[in-house]
């Protein structure tokens, strides 16, 4: 019996700081692009890029909104992760069933973490491959990075996803599709009785 009562505490705790983490993304995002994208400079976030960089980094404005955008679409992604699992804790928190509600919220992490994951890839690899050309002749030190034009690396390589999130994506949608196949059985046999 102290077990069955644990559960809607525990399940209300992890509701609770689903929450907590979707809000601080989701604000963690818009904070970041307030700042970043009037500049003239950017915290640089993003793995990769040129070697050597990171901190305040002076950027012009289209590679900024470029950052920027990453960012946003990786936190939105975490917030929505958040909340839907926050979702999914209180369609379980009554009693483990296998209900359309659950089977979708199961579906809709998957879908968002594939989706989320790939977008913020694609604008991490276009953020930290494209860069500023620089003239041949004139000295560098003096120049302002915010006025050369911006040479944008797409290509191929741009749109590879992110693998690990992709294999756990992969993995949700399975387990996606065993909470509505335990679903459909339950129905069947709720049918028989």
């Amino acid at each position: 019996m102290a077990r069955a009562s644990g559960r809607p505490i525990g399940l209300t705790v992890v509701r609770a700081a689903s929450l907590v983490v979707g809000v601080f993304a989701a604000t963690a995002g818009l904070v970041y692009a307030v700042l970043a994208i009037p500049g003239p400079k950017v915290l640089w976030v993003l793995d990769g890029g040129p070697p050597g960089v990171s901190g305040l980094v002076e950027l012009p404005v289209e590679l900024r909104v470029a950052h920027a955008a990453t960012v946003v679409v990786a936190m939105a992604t975490v917030a929505l992760l958040s909340f839907l699992l926050g979702d999914l804790a209180r369609h379980v928190r009554d009693g483990v069933a296998f209900v359309p509600a659950v089977s979708r919220t199961a579906w809709a992490l998957a879908v968002t973490l594939l989706v989320g994951s790939w977008l913020a890839q694609i604008g991490e690899n276009v953020a930290v491959r494209s860069g500023v050309l620089y003239p041949d002749e004139g000295d560098w030190a003096v120049l302002d990075p915010s006025t050369l034009p911006v040479r944008w690396e797409i290509g191929i390589a741009t749109f590879v996803p992110d693998l690990p999130f992709l294999g756990l994506a992969v993995v949700l949608g399975l387990l996606s599709w065993i909470v509505q196949s335990g679903e459909r059985l339950q129905r069947d046999t709720e049918g028989l009785v």
